[in-house]
This record gives C-alpha cells, sequence and structure tokens, in this order.
C-alpha cells in the first residue's frame, strides 16, 4: 500500500525539525557573546593646554588658603578713630594759631611807627651782643639806623655809602637829621671799621656802639615829631 502524501504543512513542519540542530548552536552562544562584549566606552574629556617650557611651576593647592584675618575689636576701631580725629584737630588748632598770630605781628608792624620798629630791631642786636662777631654787630645796628632814617625822613639811606649820605644831610641844613649829624656821623665810622677794616670791639665798645644808635634814633624821631606837630596856639 502507497504512503499517502503528506500536506504540505506537515512538509514544512518536517523542513524545520530537520534544520533545528543547526540553528541551536548559536542561539546557545548568544548569551555568552553578550556578556563576554566590553562595555561601551565613555566620551574623553578635553585635555588641558600643555603649559609652556618657561612657565613658573603651579602653586600646590595650600598655597592658595590664606589664613583668616585677625578680627579687631570694636573698642580699638573706635579709639584709632577718636585719636586720628583728635590729631587733625589739633594740627588745625595749631595752624588756625600761627596763622593768627602772623597776621597780628603783621598788624602790629604796620601800625608801629618807624622808631619803634628800629627799637626792637636794636633790642634783638642787644640780646646777642656779646656773642656776634664784631663784623655783623655793626652791620645789623648800622642796617637799623639807615632803616630807620629810610621810613622817617623817605631818604635812600640803605643804598648810599656812609660819605655819600653825609654830605647829603650836610647839604640840606634844614632837614630835620641836621642837628644830629655829629652823632649820626660817628655811628657809622665806627660800623665802617669793623665791616671793612677788621676791627675789633671790646664788651663796653660793643654797648657804646649799640647806645649811640638808640641815642640818634630817639633824638631823630623827637626833632621830626616836633616839626611835624603844629605850634601852640597863644593864649
Amino acid at each position: 500500500m502507497k504512503p499517502l502524501p503528506s500536506p504540505p504543512l506537515a512538509r514544512l513542519a518536517a523542513a524545520l525539525l530537520a534544520l533545528a540542530p543547526a540553528f541551536a548552536a548559536p542561539l546557545a552562544l548568544a548569551p555568552a557573546l553578550a556578556f563576554a562584549a566590553p562595555p561601551p566606552s565613555a566620551p574623553s574629556a578635553p585635555s588641558a593646554p600643555s603649559a609652556p617650557d618657561n612657565a613658573p611651576p603651579a602653586p600646590p593647592p595650600e598655597a592658595d588658603i590664606r589664613p583668616a584675618r585677625q578680627a579687631i575689636p570694636l573698642d580699638q576701631a573706635n579709639s584709632s578713630s577718636l585719636g586720628l580725629l583728635l590729631g587733625a584737630a589739633t594740627a588745625l588748632s595749631l595752624a588756625a594759631l600761627a596763622t593768627w598770630a602772623w597776621r597780628r605781628r603783621r598788624l602790629a608792624q604796620s601800625l608801629a611807627s618807624p622808631e619803634e620798629l628800629a627799637r626792637q630791631s636794636l633790642q634783638a642786636i642787644n640780646a646777642q651782643r656779646e656773642t656776634l662777631a664784631a663784623a655783623a654787630l655793626a652791620d645789623q645796628a648800622a642796617l637799623a639806623v639807615r632803616h630807620f632814617i629810610a621810613a622817617k625822613f623817605h631818604l635812600a639811606a640803605t643804598q648810599q655809602t656812609t660819605e655819600e649820605f653825609l654830605r647829603a644831610i650836610a647839604a640840606h641844613q634844614a632837614s630835620p637829621l641836621a642837628p644830629h649829624r655829629e652823632l649820626l656821623q660817628g655811628f657809622l665810622q665806627s660800623c665802617d671799621l669793623a665791616k671793612f677794616a677788621g676791627a675789633a670791639f671790646d664788651p663796653v665798645e660793643r654797648f657804646a656802639l649799640l647806645e649811640t644808635a638808640q641815642r640818634f634814633i630817639q633824638a631823630a624821631a623827637y626833632t621830626a615829631n616836633s616839626a611835624a606837630s603844629p605850634p601852640p596856639l597863644a593864649p
């Protein structure tokens, strides 16, 4: 008896069964291959730029750590500020006081008469009479007298020599200086001997030189003031 032809479905199943051993080995190796595959590599970070050869070495990390500053106590800060304010106030006060004293002295000098200024100059010279050299003593005393004459009588006494100045006085007999010409001549000639001839003064001569200058200033000022004052009215 001939076998009945198998339907197409039965033949397909038989063919798949015949091919099953060929697919069984790859399928059995698939899990092992999956576990053996290397993990995907992470993207690499960009490399830092290389430092030049002559660049200084980077400081260690601990070098950037600076110690905390010590806190200033509040009392100390207040006392420091108070000290600065007191110092500034003291300096301003001293400057204002010095300015006031200077202005007061200038005002007093502008109001003082020529004879008063000459007396002040002679007093300052007399305070160092024994310590000054003879030439310096004579020069300062002569300048005090010449400045008095220039301010009181409006003469160029500081720009003339002794001889020129004495001749000018002799030429004007009506000048208030004429009665005191001999006293002035002796004083100026004594000063010239010390200044230009190197003459020395002993203590008595030093005193006499300044005393002569004082007497001349007092006498000449009295004469000038008397000539400027109006005569008294007749009773």
